[in-house]
């Protein structure tokens, strides 16, 4: 009887590792190599492809609309995260979505193009991106993510645009050389310390059919002016 389990164990065993190692070279296999930097895998369907990773030694990139005839609409999160020597990069239009921490600690990013197909920007998504100094949000996002510009010490020039709805935690928390910003009327939500740190933003403007907020001589308030949201740390104001 002892033989027989013994048997029936090293069996068994045997068998997991043959599936695990016939398993490995498929995993292996979905992800391919386009260039000399970017890495991508094609859905399910063989429809549309997905980049999903970037090599940290890429400093410039531009993503092709299409790979192999198929269209490129998504770039995974984190693609880009650590890529410190990343100066600029394009993404083609008909990807919807900046995801969660896709740029984060791109330190030397300077230049990006946002195609006008993306809807969202998640959190963390430029994140410590410290020589980032201007940027245009298109036209269809409806929302950015928490902490999104936290840390772009040399962001002085961004657009947001009528559309977009929310503004999550610290979006633009530390992002030291923003002078200005206006806020649409679309917006509904501004997260907590949005703008804390700012210490150059001389004036937030909110647009008058805003149903949530406004400003009051550049600083944040809620629609009834019974509360301060943000004041701008930049003005020379001595009360």
């Amino acid at each position: 009887m002892m033989k027989r389990k013994m048997k029936t164990r090293v069996f068994t065993a045997i068998l997991a590792m043959s599936m695990l190692t016939a398993f490995i070279p498929i995993m292996a296999s979905a992800e391919t190599k386009y260039g000399d930097y970017l890495y991508y895998e094609v859905n399910k369907d063989n429809t549309a492809v997905t980049i999903t990773y970037c090599d940290e030694t890429a400093t410039e990139i531009e993503i092709p609309s299409e790979i192999n005839g198929l269209p490129v609409t998504a770039i995974d999160n984190d693609a880009f995260y650590g890529c410190t020597l990343l100066t600029s990069i394009t993404i083609p239009n008909g990807v919807t979505a900046i995801g969660k921490g896709m740029f984060s600690r791109c330190y030397r990013l300077k230049s990006i193009t946002i195609p006008d197909s993306v809807t969202s920007i998640g959190d963390s998504a430029f994140s410590g991106c410290s020589r980032l100094t201007n940027i245009t949000i298109p036209n269809g996002v409806t929302s950015i993510g928490k902490g999104a510009f936290f840390l772009c010490e040399e962001l002085t020039d961004i657009t947001i645009p009528n559309g977009v709805i929310t503004i999550g935690d610290s979006a633009f928390c530390h992002c030291e050389s923003l002078t200005g910003i206006t806020i649409p009327d679309s917006v509904t939500t501004i997260g907590g310390w949005t703008f804390a740190d700012c210490v150059s933003l001389t004036s937030i403007n909110v647009n008058e059919n805003n149903k949530n907020y406004c400003s009051v001589d550049g600083n944040l308030f809620n629609k009834d002016k019974t509360t301060i949201i943000q004041y701008a740390a930049g003005k020379a104001d001595t009360s």
